[in-house]
């Protein structure tokens, strides 16, 4: 029972860890796009070094928060379930790690917003079965 409490403690904390450090560089790091919001290329650009502001964590941070936000309205049944996240870590970290891949290979949408970009990506390295 302690275990299984405190992984799910463990659990909790990593996901309110995840979520303070996307808001905390949303709310910080504004002035590096246009007041219209992001484009793909912003993504790109955090992901794959081409900005001052690059870093993995950044990258792995904006993801993470594009699959908790999918998975708080799957279970809500807000929408359909688009992609599915393994829940071996090794699997997760590789196929997250593959999104800036895909964003490279999709140039031409990079002008879309990156939430979609990051869905559709996940959608092809994480197909349901």
């Amino acid at each position: 029972m302690r275990i299984l409490i405190q992984n799910s403690w463990e659990s909790m904390k990593n996901i309110f860890m995840r979520t303070v450090l996307l808001f905390s560089f949303l709310s910080c790091a504004q002035p590096a796009w246009s007041s219209e919001g992001w484009e793909g290329m912003d993504i790109v650009r955090f992901c794959t070094g081409d900005t001052v502001l690059f870093d993995d964590a950044i990258c792995r941070a904006y993801i993470q928060g594009i699959v908790d936000a999918h998975e708080h309205f799957q279970l809500q049944g807000k929408h359909p379930k688009s992609f599915c996240v393994p829940k071996e870590k090794a699997r997760r970290d590789e196929g997250e790690g593959m999104v800036p891949k895909w964003l490279e290979a999709f140039k031409e949408r990079l002008h879309q917003k990156p939430q979609r970009l990051v869905v559709d990506a996940l959608h092809a390295i994480f197909p349901c079965p």
